[in-house]
């Protein structure tokens, strides 16, 4: 006789006296430690200069709007300047030089409207910190 274990109709085998749980998945998450209530919610810590990010969906759809549009903007700049320059070289036939001379063009005014926006960005959100500090002190 076997001591110690015994074998259920399925060939599963359970130790002497055991039982095998309702739900398996259950006895597991039970037996699982437990995460302590303190750690469970998420702690914003504030960063001097920084604003709090922003939580939300619209705040995300926002600002990956904004970083779509800014990509798009860069690249229609750079294709604007090569379709310029490629009707260059169709009408004084200058081939290549018009399309080279439009792609550099492009890129640099591609570059320069992303300094510009950074810019204005950035005067913008300095101008709103500098008005919060001076209505909260």
């Amino acid at each position: 006789m076997h001591h110690g274990h015994h074998k259920q109709g399925n060939g599963e085998v359970l130790p002497e006296g055991g039982e095998r749980p309702a739900d398996p998945y259950q006895a597991a998450i039970d037996a699982a430690p437990k995460i302590p209530e303190l750690l469970r919610e998420p702690v914003g810590i504030p960063m001097p200069g920084r604003d709090a990010p922003k939580l939300g969906a619209v705040g995300s759809l926002m600002d990956a709007g904004k970083a779509w549009g800014a990509a798009l903007n860069f690249v229609f700049t750079i294709i604007a300047g090569l379709m310029l320059g490629w009707l260059c070289d169709y009408f004084f036939k200058t081939r290549p030089w018009g399309v080279l001379g439009g792609l550099a063009a492009g890129f640099v005014l591609a570059f320069v409207q992303i300094v510009r926006n950074t810019l204005k960005t950035e005067a913008k959100e300095k101008a709103e910190r500098e008005r919060r500090k001076s209505k909260s002190g």
